[in-house]
């Protein structure tokens, strides 16, 4: 995921965005922030982005926009007009509120603004949000919102668009009712439907999943709004999705079985600057046949989009088997980075600059006792950090998460670099937490918490 490789320069391209607007007009709006995928090539620098603010730092008002389905099948070109943004952290989270003794529910993006503390509803939408994800350069939100069956029984789910500031909520395109068999995940019931949107924000790739049995990945251009399937295979045993962009036109698929007994699971690229069949053939793999079943796997790129470092733990080993290695981004030879203790597994890994990951491990305390912590390692394996500990006990049964939508850097680190949030589940208590920690290290402060509904991370901008 092309996500982390702006980062390097970020801090840099930040700073320059910041004296020209200064010099221009006396304000201080904020750039785009880290990484994303490049420019449609094999790499991408902040340069070929293309995804900065306007020079001038003004905010341009929302024309009219729909809200409506466009007609199934189609999708409606976006309408966007430049926000200026500001100089706080920001966190973006969904709050899927559900009101006592009703049977309505509410979907919102709420923003945390980490300077004040102020918590301010972008926008409001539907029974219920996910697959939310803020843009490369800050200033707008994509998501999906459920509508509610007695309105529109046709459709499952929106795919919409809102700027960050709460203007110009827009529909784009509209699943269809029927065809879409919710599961679980994480124990909470959603639509087999990823999103995944480009940082250049030209290309969205949308992967919807038919009676359980049809993978469809379909290619929608922002300004156009034309749609074209790039993915439909029918497949009664794996399901085909989107993990993330490598750079703008090449995108990682996921091909993982749906019955979770069939062990292996493979990593390919689609291409969709030159995918010309729908039924796979013109995949590239990458990683082939590696098994899951009573494991943790978690892959992410390099930010010039060269390398593909990935992470795996046997978690039915005794004791645990963990490593994290390195390959080329298009596959080839592994290179073992580091391998973990038996005590520590591995269960989430991210790029969060040119030289150093982020990760969530698991810890095998006292026999079956687990604690979680928050790591940092160099990509080369060396100087690994704890950032925080949190300690296993009758009334912290929590299981910790980064963000389960998208792996661009903002999606789960702060503009500035500084931050990363976390989102925190209790199954006994049914409470969801949304945290937030320093990267220097020290105890993450919770921001959010419910125990009806629930709250996920969407990503960091600036306001």
């Amino acid at each position: 995921m092309n996500i982390a490789r702006v980062r390097s320069s970020l801090l840099v391209f930040i700073a320059c965005c910041m004296a020209a607007i200064l010099a221009a007009c006396g304000t201080a709006p904020v750039g785009s922030g880290n990484s994303g995928p490049g420019g449609g090539t094999t790499t991408a620098t902040p340069a070929t982005q293309n995804s900065t603010p306007p020079a001038s730092g003004q905010t341009v008002p929302m024309p009219p926009t729909q809200t409506s389905c466009p007609a199934d099948g189609t999708a409606r070109a976006a309408v966007m007009r430049p926000l200026a943004l500001g100089g706080h952290q920001n966190l973006v989270y969904i709050y899927n509120e559900v009101p006592p003794n009703t049977s309505t529910s509410y979907g919102h993006l709420r923003r945390y603004d980490v300077t004040t503390g102020q918590k301010s509803d972008i926008v409001t939408s539907g029974l219920s949000i996910s697959e939310a994800e803020v843009s490369f350069d800050g200033q707008w939100v994509l998501f999906l919102s459920q509508p509610d069956p007695r309105g529109d029984p046709q459709h499952s789910a929106m795919l919409q668009l809102v700027r960050m500031d709460g203007q110009g909520l827009q529909t784009l395109y509209c699943f269809p009712a029927g065809s879409l068999t919710t599961f679980s995940d994480d124990n909470k019931v959603r639509f087999p439907i990823d999103v995944q949107w480009s940082s250049d924000q030209k290309s969205i790739l949308t992967t919807m999943d038919e009676h359980n049995t049809t993978s469809t990945i379909r290619l929608l251009n922002v300004a156009s709004g034309t749609v074209q399937t790039e993915i439909a295979i029918a497949d009664a045993h794996y399901r085909y999705s989107v993990l993330t962009w490598l750079d703008n036109t090449r995108a990682y698929i996921m091909k993982t079985d749906r019955s979770a007994s069939l062990p292996p699971t493979t990593l390919s690229i689609l291409n969709t600057a030159t995918n010309h069949v729908v039924d796979g053939s013109d995949l590239s793999p990458v990683l082939t046949k590696q098994p899951i079943l009573l494991s943790s796997l978690s892959m992410d790129s390099s930010f010039d989009s060269s390398t593909l470092f990935v992470g795996y733990c046997v978690k039915d080993a005794h004791p645990f088997t963990s490593s994290i290695w390195s390959e080329p981004a298009t596959g080839g030879t592994q290179q073992t980075i580091a391998q973990q203790a038996a005590t520590s597994c591995l269960n989430t890994l991210r790029v969060i600059s040119n030289d150093t990951l982020l990760l969530l491990v698991e810890n095998a305390a006292n026999g079956s006792d687990i604690n979680h912590q928050i790591w940092t390692m160099k990509t080369d394996g060396s100087g690994q950090k704890t950032l925080a500990t949190f300690p296993y006990g009758p009334s912290q049964l929590d299981d910790y998460s980064f963000n389960r939508f998208t792996q661009f850097t903002w999606s789960n680190v702060s503009r500035d670099g500084s931050m990363y949030a976390l989102k925190a589940d209790n199954l006994g208590l049914g409470t969801q937490r949304i945290l937030i920690g320093s990267l220097n290290g020290s105890t993450p402060t919770e921001i959010a918490s419910t125990a009806r509904g629930g709250v996920d991370l969407v990503g960091w901008t600036t306001m």
